[in-house]
């Protein structure tokens, strides 16, 4: 090949993203940029974007979310243009509903009704604190946003964790915490979410699912349950993902850290024995089936964390392998954690969630499928 043709080639190769700051020149410069340009748009682009980064899931798929945008404006030829438009308007509607999404659970874990002695406070790190902490860009103005509309209440940088007087006498399952309970929880909080501030598929706004649905759980069942070993092993289940290479030893990594944590307290030896318990079993992984209320509640409400729009955001982020590959992983395991789910409310979550999610999926699906098609049925011009 002559030297000159060769250096055309590489050109090409360097100017066909954006992201290497050098725009393309030529004809064939600028046509393979805009032939990779349209395969970022639309459901395949939101997928691609997803797989494999770095950060917390919020400012991930707000990341994807500004560089998809601007894909399509910058395409260079009419042509390209027509076959982008109908990618670009899937662009916006998925866009538009992580976004809404993001949103909701944004508001939803800024009111977590925390089971704490009235008058008492839980001054748990907001996810707004999370985000800037990340330097997470336009997310963090969006959950500021989000933090002042809400009206929460509590001293600045908090999220809505008091549980107002409720009428009538609480259930069995929902004892409230009291002040040097409170006090511990919020210890544990805070050094939970500087430790998983880096972290994708399992970052501090997944922990607070996780505790917002072992709430709700525990909340709807008349077995007794302690809640500090339930907020506790909530808090901690994820935490062994900071020094685990693999989901098959983060539990037991997990409960590691949190003992060496609540070793330092006043909390007794078999009350710490529980919530290593509840860390250890919260999956599938582990090989050991959760047994007690508490361990039952936070591996249900970590399953349920899988199964809605976000959880499957975080599930193709943690992915590893094709998109087919990691599409398939994210439906068997959001159907595998519904089919073990302990706790009849835990269904009518699951339920909920899964209507939400399931057309997206089923999108990715068919996209997938009709991409595979359309090269396997590719014929160069010779």
């Amino acid at each position: 090949m002559p030297g000159e043709v060769r250096e055309r080639i590489l050109k090409v190769i360097a100017r066909h993203t954006p992201t290497t700051g050098v725009p393309p020149e030529t004809v064939e410069e600028r046509v393979v940029y805009d032939a990779d340009a349209l395969d970022r748009l639309g459901i395949i682009g939101m997928l691609r974007g997803l797989m494999g980064r770095r950060g917390s899931t919020g400012h991930i798929i707000e990341d994807r979310i500004q560089k998809r945008l601007g894909d399509y404006d910058r395409l260079h030829f009419a042509v390209s243009r027509r076959m982008g438009e109908a990618l670009h308007a899937d662009t916006i509607e998925v866009v538009g509903r992580f976004r809404e999404a993001l949103e909701d659970e944004v508001r939803q874990l800024h009111r977590i009704p925390w089971p704490v002695s009235d008058g008492v406070e839980v001054p748990i790190p907001s996810l707004g604190e999370a985000a800037e902490s990340e330097g997470a860009g336009d997310l963090t103005v969006a959950m500021a946003k989000v933090e002042s509309e809400a009206e929460i209440g509590t001293p600045q940088g908090h999220g809505a964790l008091t549980l107002p007087p409720r009428a009538g006498e609480a259930k069995p399952g929902s004892p409230r915490l009291s002040a040097r309970e409170a006090a511990l929880i919020e210890s544990v909080a805070k050094f939970v979410r500087v430790n998983h501030s880096d972290q994708t598929a399992h970052d501090y706004a997944h922990v607070l699912t996780v505790v917002k649905n072992s709430l709700r759980i525990a909340r709807s069942t008349r077995e007794a349950t302690d809640p500090l070993v339930l907020l506790c092993g909530a808090l901690f289940h994820d935490i062994g993902w900071v020094a685990s290479e693999n989901g098959a030893e983060h539990g037991l990594r997990g409960a590691s850290v949190a003992n060496e944590f609540l070793a330092s307290t006043w909390l007794p030896e078999g009350t710490r024995a529980s919530i290593r318990r509840v860390v250890v079993r919260h999956s599938f992984s582990s090989g050991q089936p959760p047994e007690t209320a508490e361990e039952r509640i936070v591996w249900d409400a970590d399953g349920l964390a899988g199964v809605g729009l976000i959880g499957v955001a975080r599930g193709i982020i943690g992915g590893v392998g094709s998109m087919g590959d990691v599409i398939e992983a994210c439906l068997r395991y959001a159907g595998k954690r519904a089919e073990y789910l302990h706790f009849e409310e835990s269904r009518r979550i699951a339920a909920s969630l899964r209507a939400d999610s399931r057309s997206l999926i089923r999108r990715f699906v068919a996209a997938l499928q009709q991409r595979k098609k359309q090269v396997e049925t590719l014929r160069l011009p010779i």
